[in-house]
């Protein structure tokens, strides 16, 4: 689709025209062309990695970009955490801010389309650059996390034996209710 007469101008693979089309004359034949998986209406796209061997705080990675697919940088998002980062929630859809991940990524897909087979090439350096950074960083900060939960688990294990031989004595200081719940949730957690 970026070679002979399916590519746009500069090898772009994208339509903006409707995929079906007639030439003018023929009323009998329609036309069409074929779809990249990548297309310039993409919002944002994500590729998810499950990692069951890692504690569940950690062992799921969204790998999250915004825009054209083939153009964007795929960050990790860990799937504990609580808001997403500032630049991917942030922006306007009437406003261009260079702080909003929405139109960063946009302005460079669409500085890409003007001449596609020379832009698309330093984009795609950068990216490698980036994402492959991202992959060393998101190693390290799961077996640092990994080591970190594993560490909680086990204090929280060698606390579990005096817990429960002094539950009786947690009852009555607290009130049965408030040890109950205090026992079922340090029991569910370990």
């Amino acid at each position: 689709m970026t070679k002979g007469c399916a590519a746009g101008p500069f090898g772009n693979p994208y339509r903006w025209k409707g995929l079906v089309w007639k030439i003018p004359g023929d009323t009998v034949n329609s036309y069409g062309w074929e779809r990249p998986i990548s297309t310039q209406q993409t919002a944002f796209s994500f590729v998810s990695q499950m990692r069951s061997w890692l504690p569940d705080e950690i062992g799921g990675i969204h790998w999250y970009g915004v825009d054209d697919n083939y153009s964007t940088v795929y960050v990790p998002l860990y799937c504990s955490i609580t808001r997403a980062p500032k630049d991917f929630t942030g922006g306007s859809i009437k406003e261009f801010d260079f702080n909003s991940g929405f139109w960063v990524f946009n302005l460079v897909a669409n500085l890409a389309y003007t001449k596609y087979s020379y832009i698309i090439k330093d984009i795609q350096e950068v990216q490698s650059r980036l994402e492959t950074g991202s992959l060393p960083f998101s190693r390290l900060l799961s077996r640092l996390l990994w080591n970190f939960i594993s560490q909680i688990k086990k204090m929280l294990s060698n606390l579990l034996p005096i817990i429960q031989s002094d539950r009786q004595k947690i009852l009555s200081k607290t009130g049965a209710n408030f040890g109950n719940i205090l026992f079922v949730n340090i029991t569910t957690v370990i």
